[in-house]
């Protein structure tokens, strides 16, 4: 009754998280705030046009070789392919042929039956091999030194839950092996044995061929019961058990267990065994749509899904996408390994640095999730520091297209007002490429950049009413920006303006210095004058993109911009001490 009740609960509580998950994969975002509607008929339009177009051939060649064969986990790191091989190929052929043995085995297989072989043989080899599967994740996450590879709870209830899944069937298949009771009830129930004396020949027979070790008989065994044991054997069991030891996993276990199989035995051990087993199979089976294990089915979808989408895919099929790629996540650290920021991850105490955290950031965003006051500043913080290089995309298994994400994940949080406490650190790094997104943005663009400076220059005095003429530098001027790479380049300009004749930014303006306070050369020239608050405080600094132009065009040399990033980055220092202050 137990079994049943489990069983139906946790198959509920699966179809509900299902649909829940499904629900989300076509209602939530982390892109927009507000995704498009109809994405349940956009994605099944969407669907019928792959199946019934040329799409179709790439179908099937993602199926086969990146669903089935996984073969961009094989080039990514061999061993991390074996170990995922072997828990998925084991794991699933044991829930088809074994654990729905009666739905699918019994009526594929004739004369099929699970204590015979090839049947019996090849569940141990399976449960082995997801037992490896596990062993290998396991050392990889403890011992293996991969690079930034973060584990969290997910990914170890995930190989706990399969861990006790296996060892626990192990365990009961080999306690079976040695259990007198186990042998009681399969004599009374598939025999016609009545007679005492043939029982205890049979019984003779199986504790001396099968492993049978909770047998009351005297040792050594009488050899004339054994071979009669033997004939009984052929009448009545032969033709549904195979002999243990073609099972060498079980039968290794259940040596294992033979010195203490008595009192095991006398407990009813093996029944504790079998509660756990299907216990923990069927918290697996309710726990898999809010879990990691989600993969295993995400994984699939989203990798087709691409794979079937036009060029230029509808809006809502773009969204359904990107919220299923979160899903799709195994978080096997493969993004992490090969990110080019990630080398910051050493020095810089923030896990949002590596692409692979960034998810779950994401997650809460696409479902509206509360990000937190104390995680805000450093999520933005980890989404400055990304390159835009893409490797993360290249070397996602699962297929998932992670630069947009952060691109869009970034634009979302610079629009909101939450964001206006991690802005600062956001403005200086983004700036060149949301530049270059200037007319993709559209009016998008301003607004955020404009937050930003209001925030930082009101730390600063930038009273530029006068005219800022070039003299006599002061000595200590040099020393107000001491890191500086042109701390020493600056001093040579003389005032041509080239700098600010080819700034891009100050022909976005009818009228430069109303709009921007200080052209690029006057930001020199306060700096040299000793006036770093009025070059801290200025428009033109933090509307500056980091584009060189200046630079390159200096006829003296000057590292205009190379100074312009030292400048932010002390008013950044100045303003976040003053601000924890």
């Amino acid at each position: 009754m137990l079994f049943n009740f489990t069983l139906i609960l946790s198959l509920s509580i699966f179809v509900l998280g299902l649909i829940l998950r499904v629900r989300g994969w076509l209602s939530a975002d982390p892109v927009l705030p507000e995704p498009p509607k109809g994405r349940l008929k956009a994605a099944l339009a969407g669907l019928l046009r792959s199946v019934f177009s040329l799409r179709l051939l790439a179908l099937v060649k993602t199926f086969f070789l990146d669903v089935l064969l996984q073969l961009k986990t094989l080039r990514q790191s061999p061993f991390r392919w074996v170990m995922h091989l072997l828990i998925w190929v084991g794991f699933t052929l044991l829930l088809v042929f074994h654990a729905m043995d009666g739905v699918i085995s019994e009526h594929v297989f004739e004369g099929y039956y699970p204590t015979l072989n090839p049947f019996y043989a090849l569940r141990d080899i399976l449960g082995g091999l997801v037992l490896v599967g596990v062993l290998m994740a396991a050392g990889r996450r403890l011992w293996a030194r991969q690079p930034r590879l973060k584990s969290t709870s997910r990914d170890w209830v995930a190989l706990i839950l399969l861990a006790v899944i296996m060892v626990s069937g192990f365990a009961l298949a080999g306690m079976k092996t040695v259990s007198k009771r186990a042998f009681d009830r399969m004599q009374e129930e598939y025999s016609l044995i009545y007679d005492k004396d043939e029982s205890r020949k049979l019984e003779a027979f199986w504790a001396a061929e099968y492993g049978l070790k909770s047998s009351s008989l005297k040792r050594p065994l009488d050899p004339e019961e054994v071979r009669a044991g033997s004939e009984l054997n052929q009448m009545y069991c032969a033709d549904c058990h195979s002999r243990p030891q073609t099972a060498p996993l079980t039968y290794m276990t259940a040596t294992a267990l033979g010195p203490v199989a008595g009192p095991l035995d006398r407990i009813n051990f093996a029944a504790f065994l079998w509660y756990v087993h299907f216990l923990f199979a069927f918290a697996a089976l309710a726990y898999l749509p809010f879990s990691k294990f989600v993969h295993i089915l995400a994984t699939p979808a989203h990798l087709l899904a691409r794979a079937g989408r036009s060029r230029e895919p509808d809006p809502a099929n773009a969204a359904t996408i990107r919220s299923l790629a979160l899903d799709a996540c195994m978080h096997c650290g493969a993004c992490s390994e090969i990110c080019a920021a990630g080398a910051a991850h050493a020095v810089i105490p923030n896990d949002f640095i590596l692409p692979s955290e960034k998810i779950a950031l994401l997650r809460r965003l696409a479902y509206g999730r509360d990000i937190g006051r104390e995680d805000l500043p450093q999520a933005l913080r980890g989404m400055v520091l990304c390159t835009n290089c893409n490797r993360c995309a290249d070397a996602c298994p699962a297929g998932i297209d992670l630069q947009p994400l952060w691109d869009g994940a970034r634009e979302r949080l610079l629009r909101e007002e939450s964001a206006d406490d991690g802005q600062p650190d956001l403005l200086s790094p983004l700036s060149f490429y949301r530049a270059g997104r200037a007319e993709e943005l559209g009016e998008a663009y301003a607004p955020p950049r404009d937050r930003a400076w209001q925030k930082i220059a009101g730390s600063f005095k930038h009273d530029t009413r006068s005219t800022i003429e070039i003299s006599t530098a002061r000595d200590d001027s040099l020393r107000s920006i001491p890191s500086a790479s042109g701390a020493f380049s600056f001093s040579y300009c003389y005032a041509c303006h080239t700098c600010s004749s080819v700034c891009p930014i100050k022909d976005q303006y009818e009228d430069p210095k109303q709009n921007l306070d200080l052209l690029p050369h006057q930001i020199i020239h306060a700096v040299l004058l000793g006036h770093t608050d009025m070059a801290l405080g200025s428009r033109m600094l933090w509307a500056c993109t980091g584009c060189y132009q200046c630079q390159e065009q200096c006829p003296q040399g000057v590292a205009v911009t190379d100074v312009f990033f030292e400048l932010k980055n002390l008013a950044l220092d100045r303003f976040t001490t003053t601000d924890q202050g």
